[in-house]
């Protein structure tokens, strides 16, 4: 496990976080109660999108028509799932397995780029639970 100092960090609009891949996480470096759940973002395969927050330096709770709304809520474009933190998604995969992370993300495209082997039993399943 690497220590805090070790994990990267993302600039989101000016604010420094790090990626805590391990909580599925970003947290504020000048202030680390300030968390942002990787559940606020949007996976597009390549890159992923989260709605933020500027005034509370967060992701954005709210519904579509209060986002439109808010001038202060910025759609940013941040790195894929898995370049946010490459060590740590290969420390997670070996500790927890492929499909832990995959259940977390939502995503089977991530095999592919990562090349991990998948059973079709296991594919169909996963596929299953996304489309639920």
């Amino acid at each position: 496990m690497r220590k805090e100092s070790e994990l990267p960090i993302i600039p989101i609009l000016g604010v420094v976080f790090r990626v805590h891949l391990n909580e599925f996480e970003f947290r504020q470096v000048d202030k680390p109660d300030n968390r942002i759940s990787f559940d606020h973002l949007i996976d597009n395969g390549d890159h992923t999108m989260l709605m933020f927050d500027t005034r509370t330096n967060n992701g954005f709770k709210g519904t579509w028509k209060e986002f439109m709304e808010q001038k202060e809520v910025k759609k940013v474009r941040l790195p894929s799932f898995i370049n946010l933190d490459r060590v740590g998604l290969h420390e997670f995969i070996q500790r927890h397995g492929a499909m832990d992370f995959l259940s977390r993300t939502d995503r089977i495209t991530i095999f592919k780029e990562l090349q991990v082997p998948v059973s079709k039993a296991a594919a169909k399943e996963l596929t299953k639970k996304t489309k639920r």
